[in-house]
């Protein structure tokens, strides 16, 4: 008993799940690729043109997986399958608007990619402020006959904010609207664009979970179906961990055994005539290399998981590295190689003003593609993934850096790039950008290597105008972040989408010569740390609220602190003044206890919800019963989902608190539905007996307002809180294009 569907669309999928069907057991998925025209016969279409057309282009899909015998292929039997098409589009002012991007992003040239964004501009512009129509289609045929088959069309009407042009250019940097219809996400970031919805909200995200259960459930395909809404709830009601993130590092580069001489009086090498001198001092010794380095200092500022990739020899040296980094808590991803000798590197360092050096390498740095696969998981867990640019100048590692790149960007990591000195000798511009580009977060260079690259020549690398007004931006082209510096560390200039910040004064030449090892990777680390720590703090218990808030906040920019309030019912209190009051009353028992989270905390968050009927709050129900009695109090009926909002600055100078409503329309529930619903356990603990994002999505006709609010937290209405309210916009709450100094940050830059 199976259900075919013609896409293979990973939101289709998640939505197939939360109602809970099972993938390979209860469905299948193929890519069935159609290329329908909507306007092959005129220019504009009504919405009942599109309708039409869309039931069309859905049973396209079933005929062309027939025709392909995608279901022999898949070893389904065809009398015990439904095949199901399904096609999506956004119909807005006459026109069915496409993906920007016809294909995955992954494999666009830079042209293409920059036509893509081109054409997701002109469509987010189009919408901006304006109501449009998602349109879904929907087709359900016998495996075994395409004639006994049954259809249907859901239409739901959505309004776009009056957002601004720059939204539009942080949110098109997210890369998001590329693949997705209209060029918006509403399960992803997107949903800060929206102002409200009205009608279903899985069918804007590709599958109106009613009608498509409905058309399950004819009798034309009994016996093909299994339906599980009694089965346990899917939907995980664990209470969230309280709590600071930990960051994950893993870095790739070199690892060596370093010795390091730093007492050479100034001036030593310029001076040094045949036959030379006789030196006598301390030599340091230990671990070293720019992936062992970058770890380490990973470690030191805060990063609890740091791990290495890079050749580590089967030798005494290798054993001793080993041993070194164990001690540091610093993992290395691959075993010793016995048939490889360990790297050695000896730096000669003078005590000048410039820094002179000199640094003789025995390197033995070969890095396989295989040896990337064997550090998958750490790598996909990470984070922040950190690459030596030697990685990528040097031919023997470079298709393995490209690797892990592409694993690390898949699973969400940020990849920052450390150029070497004189990269720009090794590699040219065009080379060197075509293989960090869109594979590349965070660049960091020294502004000489830079001006090599984009043949400047005549200027000082502190002709700062110039390095903010020309080299920066040229780099913004091809790299989300850029971190510059001067050959000497004396400053530093960061660029981001939030901004060019610098140049700001280091203190590289007050340091001792013996602890200049490293400076750059230090600074490094201490920006990452201090960009992906926590910026807001959420008093919650709910693992929905938690989900939802990583929906438009990167997960490490999130802690978790409960605030344990008792939720007092006052008399005669109207039930938009109680959430707002328990919602306020929740952020400031946990911004009392301020000694209890990460200095870097700029926003608590509080919220309550509630289920409105009749004026009157419903509550969660304890039991099996009390579970029943709510779902028929809400059968057939339109309620209302309230919560209350409250944001307030960690330093309690300023609190802003809001409360939404949604307005929620059940179906008419059989005694059968109620039943199993509340044998599957989702019920119990909920606000109104029902979760909208669990099987509980089975019940709602329609909605009228927010989606996240009936979850439990308005992204629509919090995002505007944090942007207006805060100066915060959640761009810059972000993994990548968030790049943001905090009032609390500021003082290490300035």
């Amino acid at each position: 008993m199976t259900i075919f569907l013609t896409s293979t669309s990973t939101r289709r999928k998640a939505l197939l799940q939360q109602i809970g069907f099972r993938e390979q057991e209860d469905f299948l998925q193929a890519d069935v690729p159609v290329n329908y025209d909507f306007h092959k016969d005129k220019q504009e279409l009504s919405l009942a043109e599109v309708k039409q057309k869309v039931v069309e282009a859905a049973r396209l899909k079933v005929t062309r997986a027939d025709e392909a015998r995608l279901l022999r292929i898949y070893h389904q039997l065809p009398q015990q399958t439904v095949i199901v098409g399904a096609d999506t589009v956004v119909f807005f002012a006459g026109r069915v608007l496409d993906r920007p991007l016809l294909f995955n992003p992954s494999f666009a040239t830079p042209d293409q990619l920059k036509q893509g964004k081109e054409e997701a501009r002109r469509m987010l512009s189009a919408l901006k402020g304006q109501v449009f129509h998602v349109v879904t289609g929907l087709v359900v045929a016998q495996g075994d006959n395409l004639q006994q088959e049954r259809s249907c069309c859901v239409v739901t009407e959505a309004k776009m904010k009056e957002f601004s042009d720059n939204d539009i250019e942080r949110y098109i940097q997210t890369g998001e609207p590329l693949d997705k219809a209209g060029g918006f996400g509403i399960q992803e970031r997107g949903v800060i664009l929206f102002e409200k919805i009205k009608g279903s909200y899985s069918n804007i995200v590709g599958l109106p979970l009613v009608a498509f259960v409905e058309l399950l459930r004819d009798p034309l395909f009994a016996g093909r179906v299994h339906f599980r809404l009694h089965d346990a709830d899917t939907v995980d009601n664990t209470p969230v961990t309280e709590g600071v993130p930990e960051l994950r590092a893993v870095s790739v580069g070199d690892i060596n055994y370093d010795l390091v001489y730093s007492k050479f009086p100034v001036g030593f090498f310029a001076n040094l005539r045949p036959p030379g001198e006789h030196v006598q001092g301390q030599l340091y010794r230990g671990t070293g290399g720019t992936a062992a380095i970058f770890a380490t200092r990973a470690r030191e500022v805060g990063f609890k998981q740091c791990s290495v990739l890079g050749v580590i020899g089967g030798d005494a040296l290798g054993k001793f590295i080993e041993q070194e980094l164990h001690q540091k808590g610093i993992r290395t991803l691959l075993p010793a190689d016995y048939n490889r000798l360990t790297g050695v590197t000896l730096v000669l360092r003078d005590q000048g003003e410039k820094d002179t050096l000199i640094t003789l390498t025995d390197s033995h740095q070969a890095l396989s593609e295989d040896d990337v696969n064997m550090a998958r998981a750490e790598i996909e867990k990470a984070h922040v993934v950190f690459i030596s640019g030697y990685c990528l100048s040097d031919p023997d590692r470079r298709n393995a850096a490209l690797r892990v790149m592409e694993l690390s960007q898949r699973a969400g990591g940020l990849v920052v790039l450390d150029v070497h000195v004189d990269m720009d000798k090794a590699l040219d511009f065009q080379s060197f950008t075509a293989m960090a580009h869109n594979r590349v977060d965070v660049m960091v260079a020294e502004i000489a290597t830079v001006f090599g690259w984009l043949n400047v020549e005549g200027r000082p690398e502190d002709d700062w105008a110039f390095v903010k007004e020309k080299i920066a931006p040229a780099l913004q082209q091809q790299f989300s972040t850029v971190f510059l510096r001067t050959s000497s560390y004396s400053h530093e200039i960061i660029a981001s989408p939030a901004g060019i910040s610098g140049p700001h004064l280091l203190d590289y030449s007050q340091r001792r010569p013996e602890e200049r090892l490293g400076y750059g990777d230090e600074r490094t680390v201490q920006h990452l740390y201090e960009f992906m720590s926590p910026r807001l703090l959420l008093a919650s218990k709910s693992p929905r609220r938690l989900e939802l808030l990583r929906q438009i906040v990167a997960d490490n920019k999130i802690e978790i602190l409960v605030s344990k309030h008792q939720e007092e019912r006052r008399p005669d209190e109207a039930p938009e003044a109680r959430v707002k009051r328990l919602a306020l009353e929740k952020a400031q028992r946990v911004l009392a206890r301020r000694g209890e989270f990460s200095p870097s905390i700029e926003i608590v968050v509080g919220a309550d919800t509630e289920i409105v009927v009749d004026g009157e709050a419903i509550g969660q129900p304890a039991n099996d019963a009390e579970a029943r009695q709510l779902l028929q109090r809400l059968s057939g009926r339109t309620h209302r989902a309230l919560t209350g909002l409250a944001l307030i600055s960690a330093t309690g100078e300023k609190a802003v608190i809001d409360c939404v409503c949604t307005h929620v329309k059940f179906k008419q529930l059989s005694s059968e539905e109620i039943d199993q619903y509340v044998m599957s356990g989702e019920p119990i603990g909920k606000a109104g007996a029902y979760g909208i994002q669990g099987k509980g999505a089975l019940f709602i006709e329609e909605i009228a307002g927010s989606y996240s609010n009936v979850v439990g937290l308005p992204l629509e209405r919090l995002s505007e809180i944090l942007d207006r309210e805060f100066g915060l916009p959640i761009w810059n709450i972000d993994r990548v294009s968030s790049w943001h100094f905090s009032h609390h940050g500021r003082r290490h830059h300035e």
